[in-house]
């Protein structure tokens, strides 16, 4: 037997997105994705940070934000392996504060990536044959947001949150089986897909204490804890789902032609998004006197897609959790010369228990990141490096070959900008008339 993996789309070339609806795509941007994916305690006033919208309240300017990625996977099983290159836009938003405790914020990002083509060469008695799996398409996420500070006083802050999030796109998924090496025997389709259109909703929570002011310690430090947590609710996507099965033969470039429908469907279902939750732990430490800032912080995300339904049929996967770990440092945050003061260093971790167990072993993901932000100091920002170029890499490998398995080792690049310019920030603004 001889398995061969190719890309179908331009986010992911993997194996493993046959499962389910697709692979689960962080819902980070470059920053966080570069500390290891840490996301749900961050609370910046500069930072749009969309996996927990609670943050929007704190969001001192208008800020911008885009990012992309690239991505080089490397496929192994027992007997080859082949190496795919793929690169999309990763997110896209913008967040506006409205008021001191009231701040919004619209944007779009991929959810989950479907895309392989899998092929198994056989031969028996009367003759050689392959079957070919494909699969492509994906789901993705309109978001429109509100965050409002509930509490805030010299000593700590609560906010709160929700997205309204609107799930779209479609997955297509074939199974070929070509036998024209069989005297007598017909080539077989099977395809099934469903498009998907439908709105689901996340809600947020930050607290922040500032520790300094608690204990009434010493002047040198600024320190603040942040514990934050987001839950997205359950819901029912309308979905229209379609499924065929024919014979066919191939045509020049290998494409198919229909030559007998057995069998055709049209209904309008449903996929039931399970549950998911993430908490955060985040401590902040700035140094009035050297400048220098540091940034810590631990999560721990749930997906509980063993409950994951496509036209009412359970899809047979595990749950899911994920451990980030990640930290930042400035070495002066308030600088505009010393270039490599300026700059924002970062590192993380990340371990998965993924969603997939294949003949009873649970597929692992682990992976290290790196990456550094660069102020745009003359890009009229409220302040030096609340405007950044941001980069990031992510080396990390999945599953692994024992059991018959497949495994992944992939390298990441993400490039970011978040953008929040003083100058812009007058169209935000109540115009006052003396």
């Amino acid at each position: 037997m001889f398995v061969s993996a190719n890309a179908q789309n331009n986010i992911t070339s993997s194996p493993y997105s046959l499962f389910g609806i697709g692979d689960p795509l962080s819902i980070n941007n470059t920053m966080g994705l570069s500390m290891g994916d840490v996301k749900y305690a961050m609370d910046r006033p500069f930072y749009l940070n969309t996996a927990n919208p609670a943050s929007y309240a704190s969001l001192k300017a208008a800020t911008f934000s885009v990012g992309a990625m690239l991505n080089r996977t490397r496929t192994f099983n027992s007997e080859t392996s082949q190496d795919n290159d793929n690169g999309s836009l990763r997110y896209f938003g913008l967040g506006i504060p409205l008021t001191k405790k009231l701040g919004i914020s619209l944007g779009a990002k991929p959810f989950t990536s479907l895309g392989y083509g899998i092929q198994i060469n056989s031969t028996n008695a009367v003759g050689d044959y392959f079957t070919r799996y494909e699969g492509q398409g994906g789901m993705n996420i309109i978001h429109g947001g509100i965050g409002f500070k509930v509490l805030k006083d010299s000593v700590q802050s609560v906010s709160i949150g929700t997205n309204a999030n609107f799930y779209f796109g479609n997955n297509r998924q074939t199974t070929l089986n070509n036998l024209e090496q069989i005297p007598g025997a017909l080539n077989t389709l099977f395809q099934e897909s469903y498009v998907t259109n439908d709105f689901g909703f996340d809600i947020g929570l930050l607290y922040s204490l500032r520790l300094n002011k608690l204990l009434n310690k010493s002047e040198t430090y600024e320190s603040t804890l942040t514990l934050g947590g987001s839950y997205s609710l359950p819901t029912h996507l309308k979905t229209r789902f379609e499924s065929f099965s024919g014979a066919f033969y191939y045509s020049g470039s290998r494409l198919f032609v229909i030559t007998d429908t057995l069998s055709y469907s049209l209904d309008t279902t449903s996929v039931y998004l399970p549950k998911r939750y993430g908490l955060g732990v985040n401590y902040e430490l700035f140094n009035r006197h050297t400048k220098n800032l540091w940034i810590i912080e631990l999560d721990y995300e749930f997906n509980e897609w063993n409950s994951l339904k496509v036209n009412g049929a359970n899809t047979g996967l595990e749950n899911s959790t994920q451990y980030s770990f990640g930290m930042q440092f400035i070495p002066d945050a308030n600088g505009i010369r010393d270039f490599f003061k300026l700059l924002s260093y970062r590192v993380g971790f990340n371990y998965k228990d993924t969603r997939i167990n294949v003949l009873g072993t649970q597929v692992t993901d682990m992976s290290v990141t790196a990456g550094f932000g660069i102020p745009l100091v003359k890009s009229k920002s409220i302040f030096p490096s609340s405007s950044t170029i941001d980069f990031g890499v992510t080396v990390g490998n999945r599953g692994s070959t024992s059991n018959g398995l497949i495994r992944e080792q992939y390298t990441n690049v993400y490039i970011g900008l978040s953008f929040s310019p003083n100058y812009w920030d007058r169209w935000f603004k109540k115009r006052k008339i003396n």
